[in-house]
């Protein structure tokens, strides 16, 4: 465990691509297709994770490209997220306070008038 402290990036990324492909070693392991037979992906496992260990440095050009898209599916993420949000919660709100509000209603406020305060004209400003 402590070993993980002092790792490498690359050499973090390589173990996280190594487990990424021991769950699809796993999954793929009871299907006969060719390209997701066991040693297909035995093989790619060995080979990140003797990478990741020996020359982590091979890994960069993957790890760049790994977080440049996730950085523009987090952007993309957001943005649904927050339609998400705004069309299950703040719209029904609206809706709802838009049904038994009535419009005449006069609103709750501490604004009070001084004396000498007068309606404004703003046609003639200047």
């Amino acid at each position: 465990i402590h070993y993980l402290l002092f790792m490498n990036k690359y050499t973090k990324f390589g173990l996280f691509l190594a487990i990424l492909f021991l769950i699809v070693l796993v999954w793929a392991y009871p299907i006969d297709f060719i390209l997701l037979k066991w040693y297909n992906f035995g093989g790619i496992l060995f080979a990140i994770i003797l990478v990741a260990f020996v020359a982590p440095a091979i890994l960069k050009p993957i790890y760049l490209l790994w977080m440049f898209i996730g950085h523009w599916l987090g952007i993309i993420n957001t943005y649904i997220i927050f339609t998400a949000i705004y069309f299950i919660i703040i719209t029904p709100m609206s809706i709802i306070s838009k049904l038994f509000i009535r419009k005449n209603q006069k609103l709750n406020s501490n604004w009070t008038l001084t004396p000498g305060d007068e309606p404004i004209n703003f046609n003639k400003q200047f």
